[in-house]
């Protein structure tokens, strides 16, 4: 069962089992989030991606090259696609208009008005979307209960995922994606329209993006992370795995200047039962490659030393490790973001003081009180190293157990 509705599907609904297919056909694929009514030639901040364009032509200017302009925004914006309304008001769409949209790969449909009444149409693509939304809300609590859950019923939870075609007996693994400051990212890029409808864009544009590479795999998103299980063939190549999760980001990216995220790739497991080990293995290198300023795309296998300390059983020594080296400096956010946000620039002064938004000085003088406070040379390379890996490790430790106590409280997408 296809769990999202796309330009495919609405092809078999009976109002619009008229309508034509003129552009874009290898791209049916795209995931529709809502029918759009297009009113004026400038719709680029009312729209969040992946909606279903009506253009009328009524009131809207129809020369060539607008329309060509607006197939651009529209693919720009991660549209679904553009349905055109054939009618005295819009006779014909033509062949450059067509010319470029196949050159983008965007789709483009033709429907008679005489045919269907637009109102039976949006409202027959609003029905089915919101049928297939109620399912994914079923299955995003079957993906709640099987990476969070402290006990789940596994038999019952394959036979659950069965029903919405996802077969949770072969192999899988996890990718995690990780936004980096995604609030300050919206509010300093996304100022036309609130804070959250700018999350969402972003979210539901990154969703997209998997589901068209992953068709077989659950795509979901928890507390502004993109989680995606991923089954996994004998034959499949692991390269090809990584090779798409970076066109994702190269795609987000691309419309999104700015915007920085990282994905993390658990390891396969057979069995349900062990599909937990692999998001938290993803987790793990998310933490890491924040920390390391690493490729945007990387496995639990590639985080080199960083993996023998995640998998060191006995955290209470992880911890007086890090409060013995660190001290004081626990406590003091500031010089704990100072000190990690100048590893990751690899002690450069400037590039530091820029993330920051400080003074050269200010960083000078913060250096210096990690300094007074640790007792530790900064000069000093294996003294620097101590710190720099307790910091990581205590930053780390944190985040896992704030992730721990949200991720025990009822998701509210759980039906």
């Amino acid at each position: 069962m296809n769990m999202f509705v796309s330009c495919k599907d609405i092809l078999e609904l009976p109002t619009l089992k008229s309508m034509k297919v003129i552009a874009g056909k290898n791209s049916l694929d795209r995931v529709i989030t809502w029918p759009y009514i297009g009113l004026a030639d400038e719709m680029g901040d009312w729209v969040l991606g992946g909606e279903l364009l009506f253009y009328t032509g009524i009131g809207m200017h129809q020369e060539d090259d607008l329309i060509i302009t607006l197939i651009d925004t529209c693919n720009r914006k991660n549209l679904a696609g553009i349905v055109f309304l054939i009618s005295n008001y819009f006779p014909v769409v033509h062949e450059p208009i067509i010319a470029h949209a196949d050159e983008l790969d965007f789709p483009l449909f033709e429907l008679q008005s005489s045919e269907s009444k637009l109102v039976e149409v949006t409202k027959e693509i609003g029905n089915c979307i919101i049928a297939r939304q109620h399912e994914i809300r079923s299955f995003q609590a079957i993906v709640d209960k099987i990476l969070f859950a402290e006990a789940a019923d596994n038999l019952l939870l394959i036979e659950q995922a069965k029903y919405y075609g996802y077969d949770l007996t072969i192999p899988q693994q996890i990718a995690l994606m990780e936004f980096q400051d995604l609030d300050t990212y919206v509010q300093v890029n996304r100022q036309s329209i609130s804070p959250e409808k700018a999350k969402n864009y972003i979210i539901n544009m990154a969703m997209n993006f998997f589901r068209q590479y992953y068709k077989s795999g659950l795509v979901t998103d928890r507390q502004d992370r993109i989680i995606a299980i991923l089954p996994v063939s004998v034959t499949q190549d692991a390269k090809a795995i990584i090779k798409n999760l970076d066109e994702i980001c190269l795609r987000l990216k691309r419309y999104n200047k700015g915007l920085e995220l990282h994905v993390g790739v658990g390891g396969i497991y057979a069995t349900i039962h062990d599909i937990k080990k692999s998001y938290i293995e993803a987790e793990r290198v998310v933490s890491v490659m924040s920390y390391e300023n690493k490729k945007q795309v990387m496995e639990y296998a590639d985080i080199g030393l960083y993996k023998l300390f995640f998998e060191f059983r006995d955290m209470t020594v992880i911890r007086q490790y890090c409060t013995d080296t660190l001290g004081k400096l626990i406590d003091d956010s500031v010089l704990m973001e100072t000190l990690t946000t100048y590893y990751k620039h690899r002690f450069n002064l400037n590039k530091t003081a820029q993330e920051l938004s400080i003074h050269r000085n200010t960083l000078l003088y913060r250096l210096g009180r990690v300094e007074k406070i640790t007792g530790i040379d900064i000069n000093k390379q294996t003294d620097l190293s101590n710190l720099i890996v307790s910091a990581f490790l205590w930053n780390t430790l944190k985040q896992t157990q704030l992730r721990r106590d949200t991720e025990n409280t009822p998701s509210d997408k759980a039906t």
